[in-house]
């Protein structure tokens, strides 16, 4: 059995599809896919890895493990730093677009042709991980089938079951999304949906200076972006329960702001004090905290980010 590991977010579902669909390891039903939440990074993850003996496992926009057979990420690594590196088992470039991206690298480095079409797939996941939208109305208005697909996950957020239903349909339309979409039942209902659950952000957005916060019930209780779409702070953080004495918190640049982001959330996610955990890319990060903290951390945040 081959173990395909991939973050359960468009860049990782679409990683997945497309590597499937160009090696075709899903035909021969001899697989395990492992839709992976952010938060089973660290030790759920590696208890994970550790559980399979002897068998090929394969790691696509999600933590490095030295069990690995192929990792390809983009995530910026400590062990790896900022230098890209190519060979038979790691694709890695923390200044790439998307996981996807470099799925496509490491396909053609061992041969496969990618067809033409599958550009135009590619650069809307670049789109979408990058978070390169024209605005924030685009987010809550486009119907595009990518965007369809994006809004489905933000709007239902599947069990691991329906992430790895996704990899297979889309794997098995050859990565045409739109009738992919048609296979599993979703259509641009999913993006009003999404637009409804924004707008409810708005009277729970506090306001700290340079950032704002939404405090969450739970994780991923509001859609993506949302707080951008009724107020326009340059960085907002979402902190939501992870257990009964730790924090999930979230941070984000907001480019829409009309300021410029001098802070690499990444880094700070993954040095900080006050973070457990934690890592991310330059305009979005997160990690955990203890809750007996979390005041310090947020004044702590506000101070770094004031002149920013």
């Amino acid at each position: 059995m081959t173990h395909l590991f991939f973050h359960n977010d468009i860049d990782g579902v679409m990683s997945a599809a497309i590597f499937a669909h160009k090696t075709g390891i899903l035909k021969s039903m001899e697989y395990v896919l492992h839709g992976m939440n952010t938060s089973s990074r660290g030790s759920r993850f590696a208890g994970l890895i550790n559980s399979i003996n002897k068998e090929p496992i394969i790691i696509l926009d999600y933590e490095y493990n030295d069990k690995a057979t192929l990792w390809i990420d983009h995530h910026q690594n400590g062990m790896f730093g900022l230098d890209p590196v190519l060979n038979d088992s790691i694709c890695y470039d923390a200044r790439a677009q998307s996981a996807a991206s470099l799925v496509f690298k490491y396909l053609e480095s061992v041969g496969h042709k990618m067809e033409p079409e599958l550009n135009s797939v590619l650069n809307a996941v670049n789109m979408i991980d990058s978070a390169s939208y024209p605005d924030v109305q685009f987010i809550f208005k486009d119907k595009s089938p990518m965007m369809i697909l994006r809004a489905f996950l933000e709007a239902a957020f599947p069990y691991e079951m329906m992430f790895n239903r996704c990899v297979e349909v889309i794997s098995a339309c050859e990565c045409n999304i739109e009738k992919a979409n048609k296979v599993l039942n979703i259509d641009g209902s999913y993006v009003d949906m999404i637009e409804k659950e924004a707008l409810k952000i708005k009277n729970k957005i506090e306001i700290y200076g340079n950032f704002s916060l939404v405090r969450q019930k739970y994780a991923y209780q509001h859609p993506r972006y949302a707080e951008y779409y009724v107020a326009n702070s340059m960085y907002n953080m979402r902190v939501s329960s992870e257990n009964s004495s730790e924090m999930r918190v979230n941070i984000s640049y907001n480019k829409w702001s009309g300021k410029k982001n001098n802070l690499n959330i990444g880094t700070y996610c993954s040095t900080s004090k006050f973070v457990k955990r934690g890592g991310g890319h330059y305009n979005v990060g997160g990690g955990i905290i203890d809750k007996s903290r979390l005041d310090e951390f947020l004044d702590s945040f506000s101070i770094l980010v004031e002149d920013k």
